[in-house]
């Protein structure tokens, strides 16, 4: 197996579906309806009081072709650092990619060459196939959902059911839809369907184990056409001090550097 390809495959994951740990919080969802600012509104309120996480699990990546699997480790110090480390089997290492509002680094440990320059996310579509901000990034890696990315316009609606909230927007691909728990205040899955209403992407949070005054999925699915990634956690760790040693990358001095 092409080593960048399952690199870049984790790694898209991991930006794409880092679950969403949530601060708890009592809300009477039975006394009233919810409009879609509001919903927003107490989905940034639950996620503030994060200030670090330290998780490790397993990543499971198929395709029609074939299956591969590798740990991760994230390291995130809010609002400013993220380190990704992934390994391949008998603790291997694969990989280590750091991102800061002003600077990336990726060091592929496998080929040897390191990769740095300022952040930007045209230099990442460039370097890895995807196009995100670093806000996106510290967000979606950290678990801390942006309400802001909610599609919200004339089409947006809000469906009230027993168990949850969906939040259902007309985009210009197609549609998206947001799937509120309302017992712990998450989104639990999300869906974009293109025009044909075939769902081209799925993001789905399961497991949710209680940390402190948080609730973290264990288990994230992200399903695209011909593709799947699943991340297991194996252990998940809030608000708790982060060496600054863990936002640093050993390079060896024979790596042939490459300015992004």
């Amino acid at each position: 197996m092409n080593v960048k390809i399952f690199i870049f495959g984790t790694f898209l994951f991991l930006i794409l579906c880092s679950g969403c740990a949530v601060k708890l919080k009592e809300i009477d969802f039975t006394s009233r309806e919810f409009s879609v600012e509001e919903l927003k509104k107490e989905l940034s309120n639950n996620s503030r009081m994060l200030k670090t996480l330290i998780g490790k699990g397993v990543i499971l990546f198929e395709t029609k072709e074939y299956f591969e699997k590798a740990n991760a480790e994230i390291y995130i110090k809010f609002p400013d650092s993220v380190m990704v480390k992934l390994e391949g089997p008998f603790g291997l290492d694969l990989a280590y990619i750091f991102f800061s509002e002003r600077e990336l680094k990726y060091y592929n440990i496998r080929e040897n060459l390191k990769y740095i320059g300022e952040y930007d996310s045209d230099k990442l579509k460039n370097l890895m196939g995807t196009k995100l901000k670093f806000v996106e990034i510290l967000e979606l890696l950290g678990g801390i959902f942006n309400p802001n990315i909610i599609s919200s316009n004339e089409t947006t609606k809000v469906l009230a059911r027993k168990e949850e909230y969906i939040i259902v927007s007309e985009i210009d691909e197609g549609i998206e839809e947001y799937f509120i728990d309302k017992k712990i205040w998450n989104i639990k899955r999300y869906i974009k369907l293109n025009k044909n209403k075939e769902i081209v992407l799925e993001k789905k949070f399961n497991n949710f184990k209680r940390i402190l005054d948080f609730f973290v999925p264990r288990v994230i699915r992200y399903t695209i056409p011909d593709e799947r990634i699943t991340l297991i956690y194996t252990s998940i760790k809030i608000n708790e001090r982060i060496d600054s040693s863990k936002f640093k990358i050993k390079i060896p001095e024979s790596t042939e550097e490459i300015i992004l």
